[in-house]
């Protein structure tokens, strides 16, 4: 990851929605479900707000079946990182 600086204009929705996944993340074992049409900045706010909060982030991705199992097998060593 690049530690240029960044120049940012950010929107008063993407900032309330930055700062309801950065509360999110503060909680103890907290965890969020995103939903949204593709494009509308889900990620990308996510990842400010873990960046904000000097978290990891920790994408899961469950394509098909192999991907399901390896997610499963994967899940139990992530979930407990805190």
């Amino acid at each position: 990851m690049s530690k240029k600086p960044m120049n940012l204009v950010l929107f008063r929705f993407a900032i309330e929605h930055i700062s309801r996944v950065s509360r999110v993340l503060k909680q103890p074992r907290s965890h969020a479900l995103l939903v949204g049409v593709g494009g509308s900045g889900r990620q990308s706010v996510t990842r400010l707000a873990a960046h904000m909060a000097d978290d990891e982030l920790f994408q899961v991705s469950a394509r098909s079946r192999v991907h399901k199992k390896a997610a499963r097998t994967r899940l139990p060593s992530v979930g407990f990182r805190s």
